[in-house]
């Protein structure tokens, strides 16, 4: 059995219609924070604001997380937006001590597999 498709459908496309490769030409440019991103724009001319961390007294405030430097291989980002080293601590696991970021096999420790 054919399909009876209208005439005014045959050799019509769905979807969008002209478009365009120029941006500057576009209608409706995507925004941020109502910002239109139009050249090159900061995250501050957006309004996206630098995380900042918390003293214990008053409330951190969200935002981007500021870039670690090269020396800051393997820190961690601390709750006041600085960058620390984990450890220091050691923990007692049965009768072996372990220090956190060093594996328990670099501290002689035996592991056992038991079903």
């Amino acid at each position: 059995m054919p399909l009876d498709i209208p005439s005014y459908l045959l050799g019509k496309k769905s979807g969008g219609g002209g478009g365009t490769s120029d941006y500057d030409s576009l209608e409706n440019k995507p925004q941020i924070n109502s910002v239109t991103l139009t050249g090159d724009k900061s995250l501050a001319d957006l309004g996206i604001e630098p995380f900042t961390g918390t003293d214990g007294v008053e409330t951190g405030t969200a935002g981007f997380v500021p870039a670690p430097a090269t020396t800051d291989e393997g820190k961690y980002l601390k709750s006041d937006g600085t960058w620390a080293t984990a450890g220091g601590t050691t923990i007692t696991y049965g009768n072996t001590d372990l220090t956190p970021g060093v594996s328990p096999l670099d501290e002689g420790a035996f592991y056992f597999y038991y079903e």
